[in-house]
């Protein structure tokens, strides 16, 4: 992870409620983006299922995984490899979000997927690669 004030984006967000959410995405959706890493803080007491506004992790080949925004509940993922969404929130709900900066994030061999043709020959051998890749992005 690269150091400095410059490699860190911060931001403080409140959600009304009345069924708000966030679409699928990725934090670091490719260049000129160095976000590594995205760390989810939430700050709700109270919160109770029924409440919504989980965060849906979908990795790549992967089910899903929910998170609850329970307060003091830190999430952190790579910026540049989950996809995730906010799913519909019945209820206010506070997070705080850093995403840190990273040396080597969108080198020009992650952004485009680019697989030989033997590739199909071990699809199993080819997704495992692909889940450790950024690649999957693109």
């Amino acid at each position: 992870l690269l150091q400095g004030d410059g490699s860190r984006t911060v931001k403080l967000q409140h959600n009304r409620g009345g069924g708000g959410c966030f679409p699928l995405h990725y934090d670091n959706p490719g260049p000129p983006s160095r976000r590594a890493l995205t760390c989810i803080l939430y700050l709700n007491p109270g919160w109770a299922p029924g409440d919504g506004g989980e965060l849906q992790l979908v990795p790549f080949m992967r089910r899903p995984v929910r998170i609850a925004p329970k307060h003091d509940r830190l999430a952190v993922f790579l910026s540049d490899r989950v996809l995730h969404r906010v799913l519909p929130s019945n209820k206010e709900r506070f997070c705080l979000t850093v995403w840190l900066d990273g040396e080597g994030v969108n080198a020009p061999e992650d952004v485009g997927l680019r697989l030989p043709p033997s590739a199909m020959r071990d699809v199993p051998g080819t997704a495992a690669s692909l889940f450790a890749q950024p690649a999957q992005r693109a």
